[in-house]
């Protein structure tokens, strides 16, 4: 199987000729054979992009998902995918295996914490992180929220810049700030 290199930078092409490869063009971008080779048979070097870091946005608001996925997307190695719903967000948490979940408390077919739960209880989903993002901010609401399994619970209205500490502490980036006003499940436990 080949591989077709797009937009390889000249240094890279200069690099890959000088190490015994040869280009050749198919039309759609460059691919680099061994010398020597035939390029019908031969094994192109295989170049791919860095693996991004899933992450489940799941909100029925719109904008409060747009939000919270713009917010996101500001890190390049995160890839966002977003549902309106929990079983949406169900689907995609199986298919992607994710890093981070952020959900809503309250959403149709199946609400956040119900969502939280499940992860919870997957084998497969056992490293997804759990942020509650939710307009119900009483205290037994929080505690619901807790006790479903959820590693940060935030309140709307939130600020983005609090989001984007939680999830750099949740993902290993950096320390989370003791200013934040969110609640750390994890500590609560």
């Amino acid at each position: 199987m080949t591989s077709v290199l797009r937009d390889v930078p000249s240094s890279l092409g200069r690099e890959l000729t000088g190490n015994g490869l040869c280009p050749a063009s198919n039309g759609a971008g460059l691919l680099f054979f061994r010398t020597g080779h035939d390029p019908c048979g031969a094994t192109a070097i295989r170049m791919q992009e860095p693996l991004k870091t899933h992450v489940v946005v799941a909100d029925e608001q719109p904008d409060i998902r747009k939000l919270v996925s713009m917010t996101l997307e500001c890190y390049p190695h995160l890839a966002v995918l977003e549902a309106h719903d929990g079983g949406g967000a169900w689907l995609h948490l199986q298919r992607y295996k994710p890093a981070l979940a952020v959900l809503d408390v309250m959403m149709p077919v199946i609400d956040g914490l119900q969502l939280c739960r499940m992860i919870r209880q997957s084998p497969e989903l056992h490293h997804t992180r759990v942020v509650m993002l939710s307009a119900r901010a009483q205290r037994q609401d929080i505690q619901n929220g807790i006790q479903s399994g959820c590693d940060v619970y935030l309140t709307k209205p939130f600020s983005p810049s609090h989001l984007l500490d939680t999830v750099d502490m949740l993902l290993g980036h950096q320390p989370l700030p003791h200013s934040a006003p969110q609640y750390d499940a994890r500590q609560q436990r």
